[in-house]
């Protein structure tokens, strides 16, 4: 590992480039606040938005199946925002909706529901539920049509961003002051997050509890805390992730069975912790300039 050119973009440090290779590719990382990346010169001439339209990353078959362990996974993060936000009731955003699940959940707390996603097959799904869904890439032109909101919600999403303070940045833009981000994100820092998480193809950029706050701080957000985080994984829901080559997922077919699958999943779930759970504020005084999200977009990074 020697010290290249690259500058962290959350803590501006000298990176250490070619931290780790995966695929031919190699990960820069940063020594100080440990944000990881894949440099964006990578993948110049390689499309990148065509997978999450396609159904190609992020499936919705993946989604439905495992549906039942993540409708108690929303339920949780459903009361976390309602208890954060003091708001029995509110309207939330969910970027990266997917087939509806956490919409679901957000209408069973008694909120107004409405979802962002690319994946045609997927939004499809959750418009069947009723609900009102977005379809596209949480852009300029789509946030600019949303509206306000009092909390939004961020799922799986932000590690697949080559500018995740830009990101935020525009998460900001649709929420009202004093308003709830709530982001979930892979946490690097953890074994499973090393073992499956580093996906060249899918997720460009990889946070730690303090990278994770930093960036949060540079969008204009404020108290900002990050936990790790654990969900409950289905191993019949894994036999549909990209996040394993075909022979990894015929070889989980092995285990799924009901005996090994259900002792699998609790093992999981309370011995890994593989993620991070960011909850942060907008400002109540609407101090947002009306160049923040330029000036953030033109950082260097």
């Amino acid at each position: 590992m020697a010290s290249g050119a690259e500058v962290c973009p959350m803590c501006s440090r000298p990176a250490l480039t070619g931290w780790r290779r995966v695929r031919g590719m190699s990960l820069s990382r940063c020594p100080g606040c440990g944000f990881a990346w894949f440099p964006r010169s990578l993948y110049r001439g390689r499309p990148i938005e065509a997978q999450y339209v396609e159904d190609e990353t992020s499936p919705a078959e993946y989604y439905r199946t495992v549906e039942p362990f993540d409708r108690e996974t929303f339920a949780i993060r459903m009361r976390l925002i309602a208890s954060m936000t003091g708001r029995p009731a509110g309207r939330v955003l969910d970027i990266g909706c997917n087939v509806g699940t956490f919409l679901s959940a957000a209408a069973r707390a008694g909120w107004r529901a409405v979802g962002v996603e690319p994946n045609r097959r997927a939004a499809a799904l959750a418009e069947q539920r009723g609900f009102e869904v977005h379809r596209g890439l949480f852009d300029e032109s789509l946030a600019a049509g949303l509206g306000e909101f009092d909390a939004v919600h961020a799922g799986d999403v932000i590690e697949h961003m080559f500018a995740p303070v830009e990101f935020l940045a525009r998460v900001r833009e649709v929420l009202r002051p004093g308003g709830l981000l709530v982001i979930v994100t892979p946490d690097i820092d953890s074994a499973l997050g090393r073992l499956l998480q580093i996906k060249p193809d899918e997720h460009l950029v990889y946070f730690t509890t303090e990278s994770l706050g930093r960036a949060a701080h540079l969008a204009g957000f404020r108290d900002a805390v990050v936990e790790r985080w654990a969900r409950r994984r289905s191993i019949s829901a894994m036999r549909h992730s990209t996040t394993f080559s075909p022979r990894v997922r015929w070889a989980i077919r092995l285990l799924d069975v009901p005996g090994a699958r259900g002792l699998l999943e609790r093992l999981l779930y309370r011995l890994f912790p593989d993620e991070l759970l960011l909850t942060a504020f907008c400002p109540v005084a609407d101090t947002r300039a009306p160049g923040l999200l330029a000036a953030v977009r033109d950082r260097p990074r």
